[in-house]
């Protein structure tokens, strides 16, 4: 221990003493001078009186790690002086032989003089290798280190070099006789790290300067800045800052340069590419664009807020200078004044050319003649330089936004009378308040115009760029005349020219372009346009000058104009809104139009209809004389006991309530309230012959609301409600959705609230308690009809039936015959292949005991001869007449003599005024989604039909959407399901769009007594399976050429025919791009196009392939919607000598019975090719078990039934169904919709067996 202090002072007295300093401290220790001496061992000090001209007090502390020693001597010796040499010399003899703590008061005579040993030393000069420096760490530099503090002896410190292998340091050592500069280096080679230093001092290991050095780099940030600076990490570090910026693989030094700068390497951006965004990852170098569009967003941000003073000031004189110069750590210049000058003019009169001075600097002779406008232009300059005197002004950073709120009301004011000054000017701010200096002024004008702010989006080869451009007057100014040390938060100068910034809102925005521009790698497309592109779009007009947004503009309808009230302080807020269809909301008084994205990932401009908007601006406008002001900012504002002046509030209500816009917020206003009382909701109900009638009073105190208000409210999800006195209900948020299952359930007849009957499903769920015991006794009845099929009225089958009835067939018999007891009409929606016909047969062969009238069966084209085989085979007592053909007889004595009359959906349209005159018995349409579209003339000629009742079947009765269930449903029960409109809005749109699951769940009830649907896994059991597969095929070199040329082809074309016609007019080009697609997935040689792309067809030769090696003896169906597809695989099938049968919409009625018969009949006939549409309803091919449906169509359910062509009752094997898909092509995404079609289908149309849940 006592060795280690020994060595430690040698190098504390051999480092901070100089050579002459060390000699007298020698020869005052050997010449007896200390006279006392007091040594602590144990906290390693110790304290001397030493001897020189006077006696002075050394200490030392610090001898078990850090030395330190102070002498009170006023000798400036450096930093340790000869008493301290004595003193430490003492303390060497002390830890040699002195083993515990004395005080000494008398030097012993015995003292011989010593001489001190020398350590073996090195110049710093000379190149010290550290072999271990990846993480430079305290305890490294304490080991190659003196350990002493180095706070005595040195100051500050810069980076002078920085690069691969090497780095270099001033540093300033401020401790000796004179301030001092030395230079530290570091250099990496094969060796390990070398450092000199070029204070040449004779050192163990580092100098102090290097150890300082060194021990800064300890602690800074990056301690492991040599390994960094290794050419190899370097270039990664490099690369990794390149990808911060997206610029991945481009040159470090075009864009960026690295900087070493508190201990730690930075990057900054060259000056050509300032206006470059980070796409990731920097916090330190994130651009805060967004954080400036948070304030954009907040309307407070457009509030006037005037600042109030007392008008006793002393006036002064004019003349005008304007300077702005920043005072925050901002891009742009934060702080604006207006100086009064004076000057003597030039002999024309037009120029001040001398004696230029402030007023502050007039003298007593010094007279100047000012007119009234001048003097009110002084005395609003005195106003608002006595506000910051006062403390009524905002400053600080925090207090940014509420500043320039202040500034900009001032500005508004002073410029109208600054812009008619002679003389006027822009101070370069260079005479320091001190002087005003000719050679600082600049000569401007101002402007009483604002210009518009419009955005250019462009694009080079490697950037997206979003540049702020001025339009005035429909001409551009020149972006390249802005000057910004002439321009303000609040304005800017473009060819000397200001111009007061239109709002606030269009100074925050200008503010964030102080670069000239914003960029980022065209690669971050979408993340430029949320982050940046987007937020400026809802305040200015974006200018798309890019292809690479797929681009396209909506025209919405505006629906309704709004106010929304809310308080400011003692402000009452007038927020003016425009909602449009889409419930798209616009804001009037900002600019530009609204961009989204739509589901394709599309960007969807819609465009804003400016003369509704300004309606409401000028009609806000006119409201109250303060308004006038305000609509710059689109926001209007009145302190609140302003609102009861002159009963203004009142007048102004009616003239909007007269002008029919809705008003919202006036219940949450604190200083103005009004219909202070809750929503009292009263409800009960009555039994009709045909409806439940509710009865529903909706009051706020004495004001009621009629029954249309609150449907329209309510509906909407609004719960603001305008009740008769003018004020605003607002309507319980547990009412809301209770009401809305009311509205959607009933319609509103001579204001009252009807459900139909045929709703008694619900009923009892939208009332709680129902007092009318006979409504409950015709619930429960109805209930108990419906509560199981099994259990319903046995109904035996007519002997006349050949069939043997299964289980399920007999209940949805029983079902039919219920059906027709209570006058409903009904959809059969039994899964294909489960005997819906032979159900229906044995229904009319027991009501042709009931009534001699004939039933009418409306079928499509190609399953004519199916009825008439299902006919003959289970029904043979039954006469039928085919009502079809050109030689039709249009007389209806004809029809009845048949128990059944078949025509079809093309006759049923033809002939609409002929049939509509008989009244049938039954009208049944089969596979009655032909007529899901409302629309369409098959739905408004089914309508016009008579019959004593309705019944449709279908296996899909949902293909698309929710929607496709209203048509057919409406056609059995009339008005059941409401009107179009109110089920597309609160149904349709409800659960196709937003996905509710409540809404949901209330259709499902409502409709569930009149739909009965099972499938084969419920109720044929004995049904073997189905498997479903989809087989991905891989377009070869040629046809996937032909592909992508005709994609990027239409895209284009698409592209531009948007721009110029407009979306709306391009939807056929639409779907005639997706058409060419789909045919080239199967093969280029089935397109229209006189030009050859050859005949390459994976799919074709996978069909082969699996015909000739995966199927074996198996027979097999094949489906495509292209007949050019079934014929070119018909070739192949020829070639292969594979024996085949053919079915396509060309097929006569004989044809297609022939060529069932033989493909069911005959082995040798393994494969049949059929037309999707000609073939995919209504045909029995039990003896097939693969099928192959070689084009998915838009609608699975297509498909499925197609599928269930051969996987129906009589089926003995298992069934194995192949959907042919080619990979990345339309196909896929084709597929991807079937599962959400097939979803909203399941979720409505229950399966289970009993009817009502």
């Amino acid at each position: 221990m006592s060795n280690t202090i020994v060595d430690r002072i040698y190098d504390y007295i051999d480092i901070y003493a100089a050579f002459d300093v060390r000699k007298r401290g020698e020869n005052l220790f050997a010449g007896e001078k200390i006279e006392s001496a007091e040594i602590n061992k144990s906290q390693g000090s110790a304290l001397f009186e030493v001897r020189g001209t006077s006696l002075y007090t050394v200490s030392v502390s610090g001898l078990n790690d850090y030395i330190k020693s102070n002498c009170n001597c006023p000798f400036n010796w450096g930093p340790v002086c000869k008493h301290q040499v004595a003193a430490l010399l003492y303390l060497i003899e002390g830890y040699g032989g002195v083993q515990k703590e004395k005080k000494i008061k008398d030097i012993p005579p015995s003292h011989k003089k010593f001489k001190l040993s020398r350590p073996n030393l090195r110049l710093s000069s000379i190149p010290f290798l550290i072999e271990d420096y990846k993480i430079i760490t305290e305890e490294f530099v304490l080991k190659n280190s003196s350990k002493f503090p180095n706070d005595k002896f040195w100051g500050d410190y810069e980076t002078i070099f920085f690069g691969n292998n090497k780095l270099r340091f001033r540093l300033e050592d401020e401790n000796y006789y004179s301030d001092l500069t030395y230079t530290v280096k570091f250099w990496i080679t094969s060796k390990g790290l070398h450092t000199d230093c070029s204070c040449n001092s004779k050192v163990k290991a580092l100098c102090p300067h290097q150890a300082c050095i060194l021990n800064e780099i300890a602690n800074s940030p990056q301690p492991d800045i040599f390994n960094l600076i290794i050419p190899q990490n370097l270039k990664k570090l490099k690369n990794d800052i390149l990808s911060i910026y997206g610029l991945k693989g481009q040159k470090f030094d075009k864009y960026l340069e690295l900087d070493y700068h508190d201990l730690e390497i930075d990057w900054l951006l060259k000056d050509d590419y300032k206006f470059l965004i980070p796409v990731k990852g920097s916090e330190k170098h994130e651009y805060h664009f967004e954080e400036g569009f948070r304030k954009l967003d907040n309307d407070l941000i457009r509030i006037e807020k005037p600042v109030h003073l007392s008008k006793q000031i002393e006036k002064r004189y004019p003349g005008f200078a304007i300077q702005v110069y920043p005072t925050l750590d901002l891009s742009i210049n934060d702080e604006v004044e207006i100086i009064g000058i004076s000057g003597k003019e030039n002999k024309s009169k037009d120029k001040l050319v001398s004696h230029i001075k402030s007023f502050d600097d007039l003298k007593d002779n010094e007279r100047l003649v000012i007119n009234d406008r001048q003097k009110d232009l002084l005395e609003k300059i005195s106003f608002f330089e006595k506000s910051k005197e006062t403390g009524n002004f905002p400053e600080g950073e925090e207090h940014f936004t509420e500043k320039q709120i202040v500034v900009f009301d001032f500005l508004k004011k002073i410029f109208p009378l600054l812009e008619q000054e002679k003389y006027l000017f822009i101070d370069q701010g260079t005479s320091d308040y001190i002087k005003i200096k000719k050679s600082d002024l600049i000569t401007v004008k101002i402007s009483s115009e604002h210009p518009e702010l419009e955005f250019d989006i462009t694009e080079n080869d490697l950037f997206l760029e979003l540049t702020p451009r001025f339009r005035l007057n429909g001409e551009y100014l020149n972006n390249e005349n802005l000057n910004r040390d002439y321009s303000h938060f609040l304005f800017s100068c473009i060819d000397k020219t200001i111009y007061l910034h239109k709002s606030i809102s269009q100074s925050l925005l200008i503010s964030q372009f102080a670069g000239g521009k914003l960029a980022m790698v065209k690669s971050e497309a979408d993340k430029f346009f949320d982050k940046y592109i987007k937020p400026v779009s809802k305040h200015c007009k974006i200018n798309f000058e890019t292809n690479i947004f797929t681009y396209k503009e909506v025209i919405p309808k505006p629906e309704k104009k709004q106010i929304y009230l809310s308080e400011y302080g003692e402000y009452i807020v007038f927020k003016p809104i425009v909602r449009y269809d889409n419930e798209i909301r616009v804001h009037p008084g900002t600019d530009g139009d609204i961009l989204n994205k739509d589901k394709q990932n599309n960007i969807v401009r819609y465009k804003r209809d400016e003369n509704f908007e300004n309606e409401l601006l000028e009609f806000m406008v006119e409201l109250h004389p303060e308004f006038e002001n305000q609509q710059h900012t689109g926001l209007f504002n009145l302190e609140a006991e302003l609102l009861l002046e002159n009963f203004w509030f009142f007048d102004a209500f009616e003239k909007i309530e007269k002008e029919g816009i809705e008003v919202f917020g006036l219940k949450n206003l604190k200083s103005f309230k009004y219909a202070p009382y809750r929503a009292n909701i009263n409800t009960g109900l009555k039994s009709g012959q045909d409806w439940f009638e509710i009865e529903m009073d909706i009051a706020f105190g004495d004001s009621s609301i009629d029954l249309n208000s609150i449907r329209k409210a309510v509906l909407n999800q609004e719960k603001y409600v305008r009740l008769a006195d003018g004020s605003i209900g607002i309507l319980p948020e547990e009412w809301l959705e209770r009401l809305g299952r009311y509205f959607r359930a009933g319609e509103i007849n001579e204001g009252k609230l009807q459900i139909s009957k045929l709703k008694f499903s619900i009923i009892d769920e939208l009332f709680k308690e129902i007092d009318d015991v006979e409504i409950m006794k015709e619930l429960a009845e109805k209930r108990r009809k419906l509560k199981n099929i099994e259990k319903i009225h046995n109904v035996r089958k007519p002997k006349e039936i050949t069939a043997v009835l299964r289980n399920y067939q007999k209940e949805g018999l029983n079902w039919l015959n219920l059906l027709n007891e209570m006058g409903w009409g009904g959809i059969l929606a039994d899964d294909m292949g489960l005997g819906k016909t032979l159900q229906i047969l044995t229904l009319i062969q027991k009501q042709v005991k009931k009534s001699k009238k004939s039933n009418l069966i409306i079928v499509p084209t190609t399953l004519l001869f199916n009825w008439e085989m299902e006919l003959k085979k289970f029904a043979p007592e039954l006469t039928y007449h085919f009502y079809y053909g050109i030689n039709r007889d249009k007389e209806i004595k004809y029809f009845k003599g048949y128990h059944i009359v078949f025509t079809t959906y093309g006759v049923l349209v033809r002939d609409v005024e002929f049939l509509r005159k008989f009244r049938f018995n039954y009208i049944i349409l089969d596979e009655s989604q032909a007529i899901k579209n409302p629309t369409s003339q098959r739905y408004k000629a089914a309508l016009l039909l008579q019959a004593e009742n309705k019944l449709t079947l279908t296996g899909t009765p949902i293909e698309n959407s929710t929607f496709d269930l209203f048509a057919q449903m409406n056609f059995v029960n009339p008005g059941f399901l409401g009107t179009v409109n109110s089920f597309k809005e609160y149904y349709s749109k409800a659960i196709d769009k937003e996905g509710n699951v409540e809404v949901t769940k209330e259709l499902n009830k409502i409709i569930s007594p009149f739909i009965l649907r099972r499938t084969k896994e419920q109720v044929a059991k004995d049904l073997p399976p189905k498997t479903e597969n989809i087989l991905y095929c891989e377009m070869g070199k040629e046809q996937r050429d032909v592909y992508d040329a005709y994609r990027n082809k239409y895209r284009n074309k698409l592209l531009n025919k948007i721009k110029t016609d407009g979306l709306g007019k391009s939807k056929i080009f639409v779907l005639e791009g997706l058409m060419k697609l789909r045919q080239i997935c199967d093969s280029p040689a089935i397109l229209s196009d006189e030009d050859n792309y050859g005949k390459e067809s994976v799919k074709i030769d996978e069909l082969v392939r699996h015909i000739n090696e995966k199927t074996s003896n198996h027979k097999i169906l094949i489906f495509s919607q292209f007949v050019k597809m079934l014929k070119l695989i018909k070739e192949e099938l020829v070639r292969d000598k594979i024996d085949f049968e053919y079915l396509d919409g060309q097929s006569n009625r004989k044809q297609r019975q022939e060529s069932v018969n033989r493909f069911q009949d005959n082995a040798g006939c393994r494969v049949f090719l059929i037309s999707l549409k000609a073939g995919g309803l209504g045909l029995n091919l039990t003896a097939a078990d693969y099928v192959y449906i070689v084009d998915p169509w838009w609608n699975p359910a297509v498909e499925t039934q197609a599928i269930d062509r051969t996987h129906r009752i009589g089926q003995g094997k298992n069934v194995f169904a192949y959907r042919m898909i080619c990979k990345d092509t339309v196909e896929e995404k084709i597929l991807n919709r079937h599962a959400k079609k097939k979803k909203i289908a399941k979720d409505i149309i229950s399966t289970d067996e009993s009817l009502v849940k």
